[in-house]
């Protein structure tokens, strides 16, 4: 670095070849700075670190493995996850299920068939809901998608009368809606329906 120096400034300012070993010292190691300074100064920058020779690889199927093997580790770095040969969670927990039973919900669950559940409070029928299934487990606990929920709204002024609404009467309210039944439509997304709140379930 010194001599490519002294043959620099012996070219372009002589009068500064004595302060050459205190320029060496204080930018060694720093290279490019001092191109930077020299270029800005003189205009053009010397030779001071030497060009990378690259050594041939004696065989060309070493140089060629050699790539392939650092090819490779990039690619395997940024691949996608493979996808999971098992089964996802719910049908996991289903699939327990495709014989007793149960083995109703499991059907309906494979065949993607509209479901509809009747729910209740506790001394008589609160509504029902018109869904596709996602899940259940043992329990009968529900996951339903895609839900039409219609409540039955209790009818304050006669909380004296006591009304017991049939099956038929809830499964066919589009018809009938006499009675004082007062009801509520609502849509969600996904819902969930705990086990000891059903009193029926059938496919639509």
């Amino acid at each position: 670095m010194e001599e490519c120096l002294r043959l620099f400034y012996a070219k372009h300012n002589p009068g500064n070849l004595e302060n050459v070993a205190e320029i060496t010292r204080r930018f060694r190691g720093r290279e490019l700075e001092l191109c930077a300074k020299l270029r800005n100064k003189y205009g053009c920058t010397p030779t001071l670190m030497q060009p990378y020779e690259s050594v041939p690889y004696p065989n060309p199927k070493i140089f060629s493995r050699h790539v392939e093997r650092h090819h490779e580790a990039a690619i395997t770095f940024i691949q996608n996850r493979p996808p999971h040969a098992a089964p996802r969670l719910f049908n996991a927990i289903a699939g327990t299920f495709a014989q007793g039973p149960l083995s109703f919900l499991y059907s309906c669950l494979q065949k993607r068939r509209y479901v509809r559940v009747i729910l209740r409070r506790v001394d008589n029928i609160r509504g029902f809901c018109t869904a596709y299934l996602k899940a259940f487990d043992k329990h009968c606990n529900l996951i339903l998608l895609d839900v039409k929920e219609c409540v039955i709204h209790r009818n304050m002024k006669k909380r004296n009368i006591q009304y017991r609404y049939s099956i038929y009467k809830l499964t066919t309210y589009e018809h009938d809606k006499a009675g004082g039944m007062n009801i509520e439509s609502r849509y969600h997304e996904q819902l969930f329906v705990r086990g000891d709140n059903i009193v029926m379930i059938y496919a639509v």
